[in-house]
Formats: C-alpha cells, sequence, structure tokens
C-alpha cells in the first residue's frame, strides 16, 4: 500500500477551506499583528534603500 503526497499548497488550502473558514468569526487573528509589522517594517526599510530598482 502506498500513500499518496499532497502538497503543502493543497494541504493549507484544505486547512483554510475545513478549519479557518469555518471558524473565522471565532478565532483571534490579531496575534498575527507583530507579524505583519515587521513585514511591513522590511518592505518599507527596503524601498528606501537607495538602489531599490
Amino acid at each position: 500500500m502506498t500513500r499518496a503526497r499532497i502538497s503543502s499548497g493543497v494541504l493549507g488550502a484544505i486547512f483554510a477551506e475545513s478549519v479557518i473558514r469555518p471558524n473565522k468569526a471565532t478565532i483571534a487573528f490579531d496575534g498575527f499583528d507583530p507579524l505583519l509589522q515587521r513585514i511591513c517594517d522590511v518592505i518599507n526599510a527596503y524601498t528606501a534603500h537607495p538602489t531599490y530598482p
């Protein structure tokens, strides 16, 4: 018996549709704020660099 491999993208989509979407009203997404702020800070620092294309 062989087990099929599921790609991470497919697995992520399944997780999003079966877990996240049905529970979106009760999930506290504000925990992502620090991560998203760091991403914004990196983008802003990169675009402010004089060699930015």
